[in-house]
């Protein structure tokens, strides 16, 4: 079994910079086409979150006509994974693919959100939001340990 330190310390092609001993700002980060395209796809990834989760809760709170109570149940169904989940989606994060993680959990979170715009009811929605912070779980961390590999 692989330890931590294991991937900390093996050498990865994406260490340009530390074997040039460059200093690694934004710039020169945005000159590696690896990093750029995992930054691009985390903007991308990240503007859709935050435009689904307002749609989200603008639809039950303006279109349904949603409680507080129902828009409380939103808030719980969104945060809740983050407690249950991503303690044991760490665990697997370290032991899979970075790259099929990120784009497995990505496609999952826009399927999720494209079945979200035709859920029939509130309890619908909420189980589809958990199961879509749920991957979010697999994929933020999965996103942080990419983007580590880059650093100098």
């Amino acid at each position: 079994m692989k330890s931590i330190s294991d991937e900390v310390s093996r050498p990865h092609p994406t260490h340009v910079l530390r074997a040039a001993g460059a200093r690694a700002d934004f710039v020169t980060l945005l000159r590696l086409p690896a990093f750029r395209a995992l930054f691009t796809a985390h903007l991308v990834s990240n503007l859709g979150d935050w435009l689904a989760f307002l749609a989200l809760f603008s639809l039950a709170a303006i279109e349904w006509q949603a409680s507080a109570t129902r828009i409380a149940l939103l808030a719980v169904a969104y945060i809740v994974p983050l407690a249950l989940v991503a303690p044991f989606a760490g665990v697997f994060v370290d032991r899979w693919e970075l790259r099929r993680i990120l784009i497995a959990s990505d496609l999952a979170r826009a399927a999720l959100v494209t079945a979200m715009t035709f859920a029939p009811n509130h309890a619908m929605l909420c189980v589809l939001l958990f199961l879509h912070q749920s991957c979010g779980c697999f994929f933020n961390p999965a996103c942080k340990a990419a983007t580590q590999t880059f650093e100098a």
